[in-house]
């Protein structure tokens, strides 16, 4: 298993809340992190959560707001239009929400970031799905 923590993400409280057929709840929802590099150029990167149960019902009934989450990762491969894809999927295992008020909430968190770091992050970015794992 691979645990994930962020800290300090923001959600923006648009998560749909549904139920299975046997009734668990479950919701989908983004949470987001600007990096702001040291040039001054920035971005943002979205997550894909899931939630399941009660943990599903607690997160459904916050407000935008700014989360410290703890997930597991999954590497979920896919074809898109004949094209191989694959993206980390997460499954929220605990959340807490942070003590940012509602007006800062409504960004997302911010956090600066060296070269070398952007750098590294580029091979993450292929957009295919390599299933030799070398382990």
């Amino acid at each position: 298993m691979n645990t994930v923590k962020f800290s300090g993400v923001g959600y923006d409280g648009k998560g749909k809340l549904r139920a299975t057929q046997k009734g668990t709840p479950v919701i989908n929802f983004s949470i987001s992190d600007k990096i702001i590099h040291q040039s001054g150029k920035s971005y943002t990167s979205w997550f894909d959560c899931t939630a399941w149960g009660e943990l599903a019902n607690k997160i459904a009934g916050m407000e935008p707001c700014m989360l410290d989450i703890e997930a597991e990762a999954k590497l979920d491969c896919f074809e898109v239009n004949g094209e191989k894809r694959r993206k980390v999927r997460f499954t929220v295992r605990e959340v807490n929400q942070t003590m940012e008020t509602p007006e800062n909430c409504q960004t997302s968190h911010t956090r600066g970031i060296n070269a070398n770091q952007e750098e590294n992050s580029a091979m993450y970015q292929q957009p295919y799905c390599n299933d030799d794992i070398p382990f």
